[in-house]
This record gives structure tokens, C-alpha cells and sequence, in this order.
């Protein structure tokens, strides 16, 4: 019994092992295989680890770039609110000293023309007043040029010319 056992044995031997061996070798394939493409992703994850912290180290100087311009526009539209509130103020403090100036020529203009008219009714009277003397001096050489001969007449006129020259000036 135990040379069948040993029998069976051998022919068992003989025909497992080389299958045995043969997957033996085929496990060490596909070991060396997997080690290989474990590496390839241990590679390919330290590269892709390497790439994100790149891009994220290059987001992370955008994103301080973009804050540092946010800030910069912002720094300057307030600067520009501030100027234009300024200027805003100086344009009113202008606007309402050119207003008071205009009303005060309005005021004095309205003087200036209320004076013109009564020196123009003054200058009226005087006309109408010399307007009557010189109506009244035309009257006295008629009377005058009827009474008198033309010597005398031509005296009489230059003293009445001279007296008008006089209260006209």
C-alpha cells in the first residue's frame, strides 16, 4: 500500500508539478507585473501631487495677485469718490458765489438803471423847461425884430443868446 501510495504520489508529483511550476512562474509574472505598475502609479501619483501643488501654489499667487488689484481699484475708485466729492463741493462753493455775485449786479444794476431814469426825467424837465425859454426866446426877438431896427436887434439876440449859454451851463 504504500507503493501505491508512493505510486500515486509520484504520478501526482509528476503531473502537478510542472503545472505548479508553471503557475509558479506565471505568479511571478504577474507579481513582477503589479510591482511594476504599482510603481508606475506610486510615479504617477507623486507627478500628479507634484502638478497639483504646482498649480495650486500658482492659484494661490493669482488669487494674491487678483486680491492685491482688487484692492489697488478699489483703493483708487475711493480715491476718485473722494476727489469727485471734492470737486463737487468746490463746483457748489463756486456755483453759489457766482450766484450771489450775479444778484448782487442784479441789484446794483437795478440801481444803476433806477438812477438813469431820474437823471433821464431830470434831463426831461431841463428840455422841456429850455424848450419854453427857447420858445419864449423865438416869441421876445420877434417882438424884439418888430420893435427894434436890425443893429439893435442883432444885440438884443447876442445878450439872449448869452444868458441861455449861461443857464444852460
Amino acid at each position: 500500500m504504500t507503493d501505491i501510495i508512493g505510486g500515486f504520489r509520484k504520478v501526482v508529483q509528476d503531473l502537478i508539478v510542472p503545472e505548479l511550476k508553471a503557475l509558479q512562474v506565471e505568479m511571478k509574472y504577474h507579481t513582477e507585473e503589479v510591482k511594476e505598475l504599482r510603481e508606475q502609479i506610486k510615479d504617477s501619483r507623486i507627478e500628479t501631487n507634484e502638478r497639483f501643488a504646482a498649480v495650486y501654489t500658482e492659484l494661490k499667487d493669482l488669487r494674491l495677485e487678483m486680491n492685491e488689484r482688487f484692492t489697488a481699484v478699489y483703493t483708487e475708485m475711493k480715491d476718485l469718490r473722494t476727489e469727485m466729492k471734492d470737486l463737487r463741493l468746490e463746483m457748489n462753493e463756486r456755483f453759489a458765489a457766482v450766484y450771489t455775485e450775479m444778484k448782487d449786479l442784479r441789484t446794483e444794476m437795478k440801481d444803476l438803471r433806477s438812477e438813469m431814469n431820474e437823471r433821464f426825467a431830470t434831463m426831461n424837465e431841463r428840455f422841456a423847461t429850455m424848450h419854453e425859454e427857447f420858445m419864449d426866446l423865438k416869441t421876445g426877438i420877434k417882438e424884439i425884430n418888430s420893435k427894434l431896427d436890425f443893429d439893435k436887434r442883432i444885440t438884443k439876440l447876442e445878450t439872449l443868446v448869452e444868458q441861455l449859454m449861461t443857464k444852460v451851463a
